[in-house]
């Protein structure tokens, strides 16, 4: 099914990515989020970065290793919000968007510049 997702993604953005190298890497960071001994952000952020990079193209602006390793936060955050944290069940959505505004904020000029 990922695969098929990034191969539609591929076509709609005229990206040039190996779909299953891509669709490996996000299944990649899932995985290593779910797994006690590499949950922290700087693990899971690795596989998220090379998906990226492999998307848009290698960059070494910070974009990507930052935005990644703030992608990686925000999920670790909502899993502590989940399971660790007594008496506070509820996901801070304000505090997860603020973790993601800036990594999401380079991605469409990000898919602009791929597509020139």
């Amino acid at each position: 099914m990922l695969v098929e997702m990034y191969q539609a993604l591929q076509v709609a953005t005229h990206g040039k990515w190996d779909v299953k190298e891509v669709a490996s890497d996000d299944l990649a960071w899932w995985v290593t989020r779910r797994q006690k001994d590499t949950e922290n952000p700087e693990s899971v952020s690795r596989p998220m970065l090379h998906q990226w990079q492999l998307m848009y193209g290698e960059r070494d602006d910070g974009n990507f290793r930052r935005g990644a390793y703030l992608r990686a936060l925000a999920g670790r955050y909502g899993d502590l919000c989940r399971t660790q944290w007594d008496g506070y069940r509820k996901i801070d959505w304000r505090a997860t968007e603020l973790l993601l505004a800036k990594p999401m904020s380079f991605l469409p000029w990000v898919l602009c510049e791929c597509q020139k």
